[in-house]
């Protein structure tokens, strides 16, 4: 016969240990933007895939735990005993496991060192991904038929289409959706609109037209870190007028100085990093 005890614990064991390790892979992987557009995976997995099975072993987990309390009531209700053996919550184990839960809690929603730090770093580590896979242009571009990619971007869709059928893709068509022509190629949705994306000299042109003839040396290219840059650093990297830059932000968001990070003045002003850029040139 099995043993229940053991069985339980066993399972609240290996659901603890998974959910740790999917816990992990979830705290450096990169945003979902990021993890989409690239096709990211590690040891195997996707980011959806080390989502689904966190979801999963913590619902074992929150079984296994209701179990486990059910078959260990009477120990746990002797923790909430004192000398005396009388039932009460005032013991010195409760009250100091409150406040530390309270202090994880309240410290993580109101960004109180040393939690602010654990979180900064969190964010540090996936925003390292995007130099290395580099950003969509837009939220979700992958899931964007080819035609509605190509009108968002600017990209001449038969260009487009020639330049993927020469390079030997199959099933290409302007209403496909740019991940399926990925997945059935076998390249990630990034891969596939480097080939298609605009030459150089087309983007001079463009920016020319839009932009009152901007160099294209000052317009940095997506994957290139923008976000990361401080409002002084990009301004010294690009050669926006800093004064200028300040007084648009100003009007929108008082509280930014030169030393915000463009992710974060982007984010007051509800926009990327790159549309951001092109509003302050």
């Amino acid at each position: 016969m099995v043993n229940l005890r053991r069985f339980t614990s066993l399972c609240i064991t290996f659901a603890f240990l998974i959910m740790v390790y999917t816990g992990i892979m979830l705290f450096i992987v990169p945003q979902g933007k990021i993890a989409y557009w690239t096709n990211w995976e590690l040891f195997g997995l996707s980011k959806t895939q080390y989502g689904s099975l966190h979801v999963t072993f913590m619902v074992l987990f929150l079984v296994g735990m209701v179990l486990h309390l059910y078959l260990n009531w009477k120990p746990l209700i002797s923790y909430l005993k004192n000398k005396n053996q009388e039932f009460t919550l005032l013991t010195k184990e409760f009250l100091l496991s409150l406040i530390f839960t309270l202090a994880f809690l309240f410290g993580t929603l109101y960004e109180i060192p040393p939690f602010k730090t654990f979180l900064d770093f969190e964010d540090s580590i996936k925003t390292s991904w995007e130099e290395d896979g580099g950003i969509p242009p837009y939220g979700h571009a992958e899931l964007s038929s080819l035609k509605s990619l190509c009108k968002k971007t600017d990209i001449d869709l038969n260009k487009a289409i020639a330049t993927l059928k020469n390079k030997g893709f199959i099933g290409v068509s302007a209403n496909k959706k740019l991940l399926d022509i990925a997945e059935e190629n076998g390249y990630a949705p990034n891969a596939v609109y480097n080939l298609i994306d605009i030459e150089e000299n087309e983007i001079i042109e463009e920016h020319q037209t839009k932009k009152q003839n901007i160099k294209i040396s000052k317009i940095p290219k997506m994957g290139s870190g923008l976000g990361k840059l401080t409002l002084n650093e990009a301004s010294q990297k690009y050669g926006l007028d800093l004064n200028k830059a300040l007084n648009i932000i100003h009007k929108i968001a008082p509280k930014i100085t030169q030393e915000s990070t463009m992710k974060t003045i982007a984010e007051e002003l509800e926009t990327t990093p790159m549309e951001l850029f092109e509003k302050l040139m």
